[in-house]
């Protein structure tokens, strides 16, 4: 998954943090806890865009303490773009 590949670009291959943009749809929460304030600490150029009704952003549940990462958009019903809901 994309934020991953992010995560491992930075980490791994010591690409600098400020030169890495993330804009994904419909992602899953890819990170527990401690790993997504990590990466929501180094990474201020993310952003994660959600279609209500749309089941994929919603797994792993919750009760698995897996979380969603960056800057999380919603786009309604009527097309409509809001801020972060979580």
């Amino acid at each position: 998954m994309a934020s991953i590949a992010m995560h491992r670009l930075h980490k791994e291959f010591g690409i600098d943090a400020d030169d890495l943009i993330l804009i994904t749809f419909a992602q899953p929460r890819a990170f527990k806890k401690g790993l997504a304030i990590e990466f929501d600490n180094l990474f201020s150029r993310a952003f994660i865009v959600n279609r209500d009704g749309d089941p994929v952003p919603t797994v792993p549940p919750i009760t698995a303490r897996f979380s969603h990462v960056g800057s999380v958009r919603h786009i309604d019903k009527e097309g409509n773009l809001h801020g972060d809901p979580y």
